[in-house]
């Protein structure tokens, strides 16, 4: 199921969807498959998955990450033609669905995911304490977010601070990664 709901009118995230329209599904597995299926695997070693968990990929592009957990998973993200691929990669799965939306304002009721990832989003976002804030709302009280950020983009300390500001706790950060900054965070 895939539901297209309207987007704020802002100028940059106009620009970032239609790059990501533009790149197409194709292009964008083959730019950053690699680097994303790496990223997966440590988010994945930081956590256990619950057999009958429901999860949140928010920005879940072509729903890489989507593919490899095998529960219930709500798939979102701003680029209709990314989530086109994401409906064709996996239409044969039971139990997912797709929403294209805006991460900064999740058409989703409270306190419903076990866990919520947000792969290398943050800096794409016109306001990422709104949209960690929109994600700290969803996860249930015990639930955990695995959440990372270009390295390019935010300083460690930048980082770190964002997760504060949003009043999400820092339960364990990988600091080590090539690219990205990674934490695995809680409600505070």
């Amino acid at each position: 199921m895939v539901i297209d709901y309207k987007f704020m009118s802002s100028e940059n995230k106009i620009k970032i969807r239609e790059f990501y329209d533009q790149l197409g599904g194709r292009i964008y597995d083959i730019r950053y498959r690699d680097e994303q299926k790496i990223k997966y695997g440590k988010l994945l070693n930081m956590v256990d998955l619950g057999k009958n968990y429901l999860i949140l990929d928010d920005g879940c592009g072509t729903g890489l990450l989507i593919r490899s957990l095998k529960t219930y998973v709500v798939g979102l993200d701003i680029s209709e033609n990314l989530i086109f691929t994401a409906r064709k990669r996996l239409k044969r799965r039971r139990y997912v669905s797709l929403i294209i939306s805006d991460a900064e304002e999740l058409p989703i009721r409270s306190n419903i995911f076990d866990l919520v990832f947000s792969v290398t989003l943050l800096q794409n976002l016109n306001n990422s304490v709104k949209a960690l804030n929109e994600m700290r709302r969803v996860a249930k009280k015990e639930g955990k977010i695995l959440v990372t950020a270009l390295k390019k983009a935010l300083s460690e300390f930048d980082f770190k601070k964002l997760m504060e500001s949003s009043f999400l706790q820092i339960n364990k950060i990988v600091l080590d990664d090539a690219f990205d900054w990674m934490a695995l965070v809680s409600s505070c």
